[in-house]
């Protein structure tokens, strides 16, 4: 049946007011508007995006770099920018000119991104206002090749001078930036200056960069570093094989700030990759093993900025806390061709090719470790120094440093093996050609037998009973060898004389142990009614020896000279052995004699 209430209701129903169809058709039109415009912003936007940011990086780098990418997506409303395949890149003919007209910087960059993402970026603020602003910006696993050329220092009078806002004035007014994070990095640092490129390689690298502003205002304010108020790195978990695969580095974690101007490492470790013995059999010569272990090391107060335009290591104090060094030596691999000058500290130092300058360097509970194996007595010996505390002052080999102090100063003391207290101050002259060094200390209060670890292996000659209640000494040195005075005050000293026997064990030689104590030793010093003897300390260095070897030979022998066990001594001792072998081989004649006289009487009486 037919309604029409229903009809009216329905025709009420198709028509809306007036008012909402002038409302609707507004929104209508003015979202068709906003789309048409931004659509066309966005044609206008990229290109002119795309020359700027160009023209910006060849303007702001004088020409040296170029930045490339194979698209870039602007979206006007939302203020997204993205960018894929990002490659910054050197002219290398603009770098060759630069290095003519002495303008080229020391180091080169090369940065490739697979992609970026710009968010909240404000076009009309950009094209209008010609300022740019970011909150943050993260750029994910960037490949980053750092390259350094070894360049003359003089500069040209043609360098431009400009800043960097004086070079991009041009584009814009200011740039700021609050956070740019480059997350997971694979780092290249590739030296040059070396005949066969140095790289170091690093992955999963951290760079943070903060405070990101360049303006009028900025454009002149030293105090930054690259327009920033921070950029930090951040490296965990780091493993490295040395190229000569012996080795593998560890790093818990790598972290420098340039706000805070420190480079912190913890959880260092060097760490051979073969057993003492196996690791010295793969050598073609004879060459130390070395296993390190550092908790942590902070370098302070570092010049960041000389460092990046100079490489020069400017810094106050390196602090080394809770380290342990271990050194081996296999004497039965035969000895190197080269004359082991880079074991001197002052030559190893000479040869870096890091310009370096640090004040001082503080050593906090260290422990360092050194261990012998001789064919001669198929043992290992063992010495070792713990709970080292010390300084080192004036680390350099800058020249302009070097011209106004030439002398680096050390003051150590420790425990030589774990009960000794052991004093040392050494003196290096960092500018001699000989490497010339002086070393005073002291060793006090210890039990002789302590020291059988080292002497009975490398000696032959173990100390039975005996104190020692101090030893001073005083020593110059160079390449050439050491010489100096050594006095050893102790009492009660017995030894051994020890020979190996058929079945390669250790021995004492009774005899020449007698005539050691009772005809030649020394057994105290002072003897009664006498002062204190002083030995020499006279030893040549041949070219395969170390530094510390050198150190260690011409201080055994002064030990040895002290007790008694001198050359010259030991030849008597070799002479009084002689004395008594044949008093003992002439009474066994006797008695032999005597024995076959008594067995004679008694076979005649039998019969």
């Amino acid at each position: 049946m037919h309604d029409p209430r229903h009809e009216a209701i329905t025709n009420k129903g198709v028509h809306l007011p007036k008012v909402w169809r002038w409302i609707m058709s507004g929104f209508l039109m003015t979202f068709i508007l906003l789309t048409g415009f931004g659509v066309y912003i966005n044609l206008r936007w990229k290109p002119y995006l795309t020359r700027h940011i160009k023209e910006a990086i060849i303007t702001s780098t004088d020409s040296l770099y170029n930045i490339s990418f194979e698209s870039v997506n602007v979206d006007v409303l939302t203020g997204k920018v993205s960018f894929k395949k990002i490659a910054f890149i050197p002219n290398v003919k603009m770098y060759q000119r630069m290095i003519r007209r002495g303008a080229a910087p020391r180091h080169l960059f090369i940065v490739e991104v697979a992609g970026l993402d710009i968010e909240r970026v404000h076009p009309f603020q950009v094209y209008f206002r010609r300022e740019l602003e970011l909150t943050s910006l993260v750029i994910n696993r960037p490949k980053v090749r750092m390259i350094y050329h070894e360049l003359p220092g003089i500069q040209s009078t043609m360098v431009d001078n400009r800043n960097a806002y004086q070079r991009l004035s041009k584009y814009l007014r200011s740039i700021k930036v609050d956070v740019i994070n480059f997350h997971d990095s694979d780092f290249q640092y590739i030296d040059q200056s070396v005949k066969r490129n140095q790289v170091t390689r690093l992955k999963n690298l951290d760079i943070n960069i903060e405070g990101l502003l360049i303006d009028s205002a900025s454009q002149y304010d030293r105090s930054k570093f690259y327009h920033t108020q921070n950029i930090s790195v951040l490296l965990q978990n780091y493993s490295y094989r040395t190229p000569d695969e012996m080795y593998d580095v560890e790093v818990d974690e790598f972290m420098a700030s340039t706000r805070s101007q420190n480079a912190r490492v913890r959880g260092f470790r060097l760490i051979p990759r073969y057993g003492e013995m196996d690791f010295s059999r793969k050598l073609n010569a004879r060459a130390g093993r070395y296993g390190a272990r550092v908790n942590e090391a902070l370098l302070e107060d570092i010049n960041f900025k000389a460092f990046n335009r100079d490489r020069r290591l400017i810094a106050s104090r390196l602090t080394i806390s809770n380290s342990n060094l271990n050194i081996f030596l296999n004497k039965a691999i035969p000895k190197k061709a080269d004359k082991r000058l880079m074991s001197f500290p002052q030559l190893a130092l000479r040869q870096m090719t890091l310009n370096t300058l640090i004040d001082s360097v503080v050593i906090q509970n260290g422990r360092i470790a050194y261990s012998e194996y001789s064919p001669q007595t198929k043992m290992k010996g063992m010495i070792f120094f713990d709970h080292i505390e010390g300084s080192i002052y004036n680390i350099t080999n800058d020249s302009a440093a070097l011209a106004s102090n030439r002398i680096t100063r050390a003051g150590i003391t420790g425990l030589i093996m774990g009960r000794g207290r052991m004093n040392a101050a050494l003196e290096f002259d960092l500018t001699n050609k000989a490497a010339a060094f002086d070393l005073k200390g002291s060793v006090g209060n210890m039990d002789g037998e302590l020291v059988n670890k080292v002497l009975k292996p490398l000696t032959l000659v173990e100390i039975r009973e005996g104190f020692i209640e101090q030893m001073q000494f005083a020593i110059t040195g160079d390449t050439l060898g050491v010489r100096g005075r050594l006095a050893l005050k102790y009492n009660d000293l017995k030894i051994s004389l020890l020979a190996r026997n058929e079945k390669a064990r250790l021995r004492k030689m009774n005899l020449a142990s007698i005539a050691a104590n009772v005809l030649v030793l020394k057994n105290e010093n002072p003897s009664p009614g006498e002062k204190l003897r002083h030995a020499n300390v006279l030893y040549s260095r041949p070219d395969s020896v170390s530094f510390v070897t050198m150190i260690w030979k011409g201080m055994l022998g002064g030990l040895k000279e002290t007790i008694g066990l001198d050359p010259q001594t030991q030849r008597k001792i070799e002479v009084k052995v002689l004395e008594l072998k044949t008093i003992k081989e002439e009474r066994e004649e006797r008695r032999e004699e005597r024995l076959r006289r008594k067995e004679q009487r008694k076979q005649k009486e039998r019969k």
